[in-house]
């Protein structure tokens, strides 16, 4: 195929495979398929279930179709975390610790315990008047994605440039498509049952939602549209009436009034995997994968031997300098992590039920019979391990709390909910409301009437 300098990029689905090869000299998709498997592709986490088959599977289709050794990955915002960070100027070896400790903190993969792999990408100066800031667009995944990913690549003896969100590929398309458009556009990457929904503003996407509705509901699919929108509005500056909307991926039209102009680009294949394989090879935009071989790291290689001969004691003094300012830095973190932590007021729910024993005492006006500590130590062993409080607010003189959280999975949440209606301590559970955020987690806010016990 003459692909000696081409890319394979893949997304991975439930049951299907999506694999694109790319010619960088044409920037062309010269091959494209979706392949169907018989066994189960990946966790509800999003890693690779069995990478030893799967890479035996990659292996046989490279093979079979001459394709490229070198594969780019894309992740789809549902197995994703975006956001976006303001943090002030540093070095940049500080740069990337201080960014690997703020997301990975912040991330909703932190609360199911597991290590959280992060990737960044700087956007540039904060505007307004954060001078000396940038702001950074961070993602984040849980590690066992990345590492479940390498896996399966190393079994089908493929090098492996990058695991990177579909965004990244989305991007270059936009930049080609409207070079010169200021005015705000819902982009639709359709699938067959999920979408992604990004808006976007000339070149810089404002704001992203994971859609799990697909070409198969065309009028739910519009529905989801609006009130992306409306979501978007109350998160952004977003002042523009938006009609205007490009698609991409599976064919459909959603169901738009007509007041939108809708540019389809169905018809072309593998659009979002074609802007991943165009990007530099060392890229590190937002790369799970850093490089870490290459002319960059041998030359860098050289130069830290020879400063080693030539310098000696001057490195070891510039060493001594550079570890007071990562410590420096490391510290500003730490301070900056303690303040969002408490703005944020996560409960332990450990800590909780020892404050509510303490809080107890007779010199608090509870009326007799009323434990929340014994309601706390309940709910601290029917936690899910993916779910974590934001507040708990205990109104003694209805005898009641109020619960707010958050949960990764919606049946563990349902679970929870039935496991605490049926908690001795728990006269009556309300659930005031539970949302799908844009992220994929799920919010619910609860309010609990409490069991009075005879003293």
């Amino acid at each position: 195929m003459g692909m000696n300098n081409a890319v394979t990029c893949i997304r991975f689905g439930e049951r299907s495979v999506t694999m694109a090869a790319v010619d960088p000299a044409s920037a062309m998709v010269t091959w494209q398929r979706v392949l169907p498997v018989d066994f189960p592709l990946l966790t509800r986490s999003g890693a690779v279930a069995d990478p030893a088959r799967t890479g035996a599977f990659l292996r046989q289709t490279v093979d079979s179709f001459k394709l490229p050794s070198m594969v780019r990955v894309a992740l789809n915002l549902n197995h994703l975390e975006l956001k976006i960070i303001t943090l002030p100027s540093m070095p940049e070896a500080e740069l990337r610790q201080v960014i690997q400790d703020e997301a990975a903190r912040e991330s909703i993969f932190s609360y199911a315990g597991g290590p959280v792999a992060v990737a960044y990408q700087t956007l540039g100066p904060s505007p307004g008047d954060q001078a000396g800031k940038n702001l950074y667009l961070t993602a984040t995944t849980p590690q066992e994605v990345v590492d479940s990913i390498s896996a399966a690549l190393k079994e089908a003896d493929l090098k492996l440039l990058s695991v990177q969100p579909t965004l990244m590929g989305l991007g270059r398309l936009m930049a080609e498509r409207y070079p010169n458009a200021d005015t705000c556009r819902v982009l639709l990457h359709v699938m067959e049952s999920s979408s992604e929904f990004y808006l976007w503003q000339g070149t810089a996407p404002l704001f992203w939602r994971y859609l799990t509705v697909g070409a198969d509901q065309p009028e739910k699919l519009a529905q989801e549209v609006h009130l992306s929108l409306e979501h978007s509005r109350r998160r952004t500056a977003l002042t523009q009436d938006v009609r205007l909307l490009t698609v991409i991926g599976q064919p459909v039209t959603p169901a738009l009034t007509p007041d939108w102009t809708i540019d389809s680009l169905t018809g072309a294949k593998g659009l979002d995997l074609r802007g991943l394989a165009l990007q530099p090879k060392d890229s590190r935009n937002l790369n799970f994968i850093l490089p870490a071989s290459g002319e960059h790291a041998k030359s860098f290689a050289i130069w830290q031997g020879l400063a080693l001969l030539l310098i000696g004691g001057t490195l070891l003094f510039n060493a001594f300098l550079g570890w007071k300012l990562a410590a420096a830095h490391r510290l500003w973190a730490e301070q900056k992590r303690a303040v969002a932590a408490a703005k944020a007021e996560l409960v332990d729910l450990q800590t909780m039920a020892t404050l509510a024993k303490k809080n107890s005492a007779p010199s608090l006006p509870l009326p007799a019979g009323l434990r929340p500590d014994r309601l706390l130590e309940e709910l601290r062993r029917i936690v899910p391990e993916d779910l974590r409080f934001q507040s708990l607010t205990l109104d003694v003189p209805n005898q009641k709390m109020q619960i707010t959280g958050i949960c990764l999975d919606h049946n563990h949440l349902k679970e929870f909910l039935v496991r605490t209606a049926g908690l001795a301590t728990v006269k009556n559970l309300e659930v005031i409301e539970t949302r799908r955020e844009n992220n994929g987690r799920y919010s619910f806010h609860l309010n609990l009437s409490l069991e009075v016990t005879k003293p």
